[in-house]
């Protein structure tokens, strides 16, 4: 069996020979003459161009469309699909355009097909998504034989709802109620894996002083988590660039001194189904745009004392990216790394250090900066966020400290 993963900005271009040829047979193209069996299937193909199939959970072997669970589970499907024998040479270049899978709306149409892996078998054809359908939800697999003088083939297919704990957004960061007017991103944090895949309908940007929604102000990459619980939500970089295409054409994101509110939809579920069942909103305000790099020299160093386990503490300036933060310093003694864990202060002003085992030696301690660490409008150490190409050389900031420990 042939295979071959699809999603919707892969559409394959048709191979039109073989639709060529099952016009020929049909209207007299060719100048031998059709066997009964081959007419008595182009005849059966007209009169199915009259009709539409909707069978829920359908599973006929003998029906042109039918959907099979995998392993008894009702999220997991696949889509099994009969094509014409004309079609068989070129199964898997039409398989895309003709058939469709994707969440069902209240009128019985398609919200948007879903992505998945395309197979082959003789003139058979099987879809299987590429995500686990959601409980509660109706789904529509659509067989589209219009063009080749048959008909349209729809089943839907229902999964049943389970007992479900409703998702929760436990936080948004940044935490402050101040972004400069060039912020760049958000981090949203779930208690449980969220549904993936057109999700920037569930977003929206709200200007208060000038009631009204900010038009196209996200970038539309899903940047998720391993865990599918942490979702990087960025500003289009476009525009929050000065000088730029779309912040030439469109303008920033944020006016100075404006109030704002990111708004989640209650609609957006889990991976489970639940839905999150009421709109989150973080309110901020819109300050002076920050073009600064952060300087480490300017960091506040609070050290542990020697032949303890006390935390080492670093205070930045400003606030600081949450999920670099997280990644902001290492530490080393004795010409070895020390191994601890990283706790972000309030505010994402800075990070508390604490070792995991044995103490501190009485000899220095070296704390290395990651360059890479950036404030809330993409500015790091090493190099500001709006870098000139024509600049000769880049800023980079002090990142090394070494420090004697202090004793009790």
């Amino acid at each position: 069996m042939m295979k071959v993963p699809w999603t919707l900005k892969s559409h394959r271009s048709h191979n039109w020979l073989p639709i060529l040829l099952l016009c020929c047979g049909q209207y007299g193209c060719s100048q031998e003459s059709t066997s009964a069996d081959a007419q008595a299937e182009t005849a059966g193909l007209s009169e199915q161009r009259k009709s539409v199939d909707k069978v829920e959970n359908g599973e006929d072997d003998d029906a042109p469309l039918s959907i099979t669970m995998i392993d008894g589970d009702h999220s997991d499907v696949e889509v099994h699909a009969k094509l014409p024998s004309g079609l068989k040479d070129s199964a898997m270049e039409v398989s895309p355009s003709l058939l469709k899978f994707g969440l069902m709306d209240e009128a019985g149409g398609m919200i948007g097909a879903m992505g998945g892996e395309y197979a082959v078998d003789d003139q058979s054809t099987v879809f299987t998504p590429a995500f686990s359908l959601a409980p509660g939800n109706t789904y529509l697999a659509v067989l589209d034989l219009e063009s080749f003088g048959g008909g349209v083939h729809k089943v839907e297919w229902n999964v049943p709802t389970i007992d479900m704990k409703q998702p929760k957004l436990t936080q948004i960061f940044p935490t402050g109620n101040e972004l400069p007017a060039n912020h760049l991103k958000f981090y949203l944090l779930f208690d449980q894996p969220m549904r993936q895949g057109d999700i920037f309908q569930f977003f929206s940007l709200w200007c208060i002083d000038k009631e009204e929604n900010v038009g196209r102000p996200f970038r539309h990459t899903e940047l998720w988590s391993e865990d599918g619980r942490q979702l990087t939500l960025w500003f289009h970089p476009g525009r929050q660039k000065s000088g730029v295409n779309l912040n030439v054409e469109l303008g920033a994101i944020l006016e100075e001194g404006l109030e704002y509110e990111l708004r989640v939809d209650s609609n957006w579920s889990s991976v489970d189904g639940g839905a999150l069942g009421e709109t989150y909103k973080k309110r901020f305000r819109a300050v002076a745009k920050d073009y600064t790099q952060p300087d480490p020299e300017d960091w506040h160093f609070e050290l542990p004392h020697s032949n303890s386990s006390d935390p080492l503490i670093m205070r930045a300036n400003e606030p600081l990216d949450y999920a670099l933060l997280k990644r902001g310093l290492t530490v080393k003694q004795d010409g070895s790394e020390v191994v601890g864990r990283i706790e972000i202060l309030a505010g994402e002003r800075g990070i508390r250090f604490q070792r995991d085992v044995d103490q501190w030696s009485e000899s220095a301690m070296e704390v290395r900066i990651n360059p890479l660490i950036e404030d809330l409008a993409g500015n790091s150490p090493s190099r500001p966020f709006e870098v000139d190409v024509n600049e000769v050389a880049e800023d980079t900031k002090k990142l090394i400290f070494s420090f004697e420990l202090p004793s009790r």
